[in-house]
C-alpha cells in the first residue's frame, strides 16, 4: 500500500510566537532556561519551510517580554487566514491571585499583585478567540506558583531525585500565597482552566505542570524538562507514535507526557485533556 499525505495548500502560512522570560524586576524570581526554551522552540518549529508559504517567527524574551509588548504581537495575530496554523509558546512564571484568577508573569510582573502587568489568562484566551486561524496549539511552560502550601512543597521537596543535577523552577521566597488549595484541588482546578480554553477558543493547550509551584529544569538538558521532551520528540523522531513521518499534536502530547514523567521520575506531570480529534492538525513533517 503506497500512503498519500494530502499537501499544505501553497496559500497557508505558520505563524510562531514565542515568549520567555528568564530575567525579572524583582531578581529573586529569575529563572535559569526559560528565554533559552522560547529561542529553541522558535527554531524547532521555524526549520519546516518547505512546508509553508511563509513562516513568521516573533521571539521575545526578558526584558522585552512586558504585556504591552505580547500583547501587541497577539494583535497582530488577527491578520491571519483561516487556515494558517499558529504555535504560541510561553515559558515564565505562573501565578493565581486571590480570586483565582491566572496570570503569566511578565519581566515587570508584580508577584504579590500578578494584576499589575501580568498576563491575565482571561485576556489570552479573549484574544485567541479573536484570531481568524483555525489550527492553533499554545504550549504553556509555566509553574503554578500561588496555591500550595509550604509544607505540600517541603512534602514534594524532600523526595529524592536520582539525578541530582535535577532543580526546581520554583517561585524564590514565601510560599505564603492564597489561596492554599492543595495539590490534588490545585491540579483539577489547572485542567479545568485549560480544558475551558480548549472548549471556548477552539485552542489545544499542552502545559508543563498542575498544581505543584514548580516545574523541573536541568543544565543535563539545558532546558526545562518540559521544553527539552518537546524538542526531543521532534528532533529524534520519536514523538512520530505512528512511524508515518508525520506529528500531530496528539502524538505529540501523549510523547511529552510520557518522557517528562521519566525525566522528574514522577515528580512533574503535564497537564492534559482531550484533543479536539475533528483538529488534531500536523504540527511536524519529516
Amino acid at each position: 500500500m503506497i500512503a498519500y499525505n494530502k499537501p499544505i495548500p501553497q496559500a497557508v502560512d505558520l505563524h510562531i510566537f514565542t515568549v520567555g522570560v528568564s530575567t525579572y524586576v524583582d531578581s529573586s524570581r529569575n529563572l535559569t532556561f526559560a528565554s533559552k526554551d522560547a529561542e529553541d522552540i522558535a527554531q524547532a518549529f521555524s526549520g519546516q519551510t518547505s512546508h509553508y508559504k511563509t513562516i513568521y517567527q516573533h521571539v521575545i524574551t526578558n526584558k522585552e517580554a512586558n504585556l504591552k509588548t505580547v500583547l501587541q504581537e497577539l494583535e497582530q495575530l488577527k491578520n491571519t487566514s483561516v487556515d494558517d496554523e499558529i504555535i504560541l509558546y510561553f515559558s515564565c512564571h505562573g501565578l493565581l491571585d486571590d480570586q483565582l484568577n491566572y496570570y503569566l508573569a511578565m519581566h515587570d510582573t508584580d508577584f504579590e499583585q500578578p494584576q499589575s502587568n501580568g498576563l491575565s489568562y482571561q485576556v489570552l484566551e479573549t484574544a485567541l478567540a479573536q484570531i481568524p486561524a483555525r489550527k492553533r496549539l499554545l504550549f504553556i511552560d509555566a509553574c503554578h506558583s500561588g496555591e500550595v502550601d509550604k509544607s505540600e512543597i517541603e512534602l514534594e521537596q524532600n523526595k529524592p531525585l536520582s539525578n541530582t543535577t535535577i532543580r526546581m523552577r520554583a517561585k524564590s521566597g514565601n510560599y505564603t500565597l492564597q489561596p492554599k488549595m492543595g495539590l490534588r484541588n490545585s491540579f483539577a482546578y489547572m485542567q479545568t482552566l485549560f480544558s475551558n480554553v480548549t472548549k471556548s477558543t477552539g485552542t489545544t493547550v499542552i502545559s508543563a505542570a498542575g498544581g505543584m509551584e514548580f516545574a523541573l529544569e536541568s543544565k543535563d538538558w539545558n532546558n526545562s524538562a518540559f521544553t527539552y521532551a518537546i524538542l526531543e520528540g521532534l528532533e529524534s523522531k520519536k514523538a512520530d507514535l505512528d512511524q508515518d513521518g508525520l506529528v500531530k499534536i496528539s502524538e505529540l502530547q501523549k510523547y511529552v507526557t510520557f518522557k517528562v514523567h521519566q525525566l522528574t521520575e514522577g515528580k512533574q506531570v503535564p497537564t492534559t485533556r482531550h484533543i479536539n480529534r475533528s483538529n488534531d492538525f500536523l504540527i511536524y513533517r519529516y
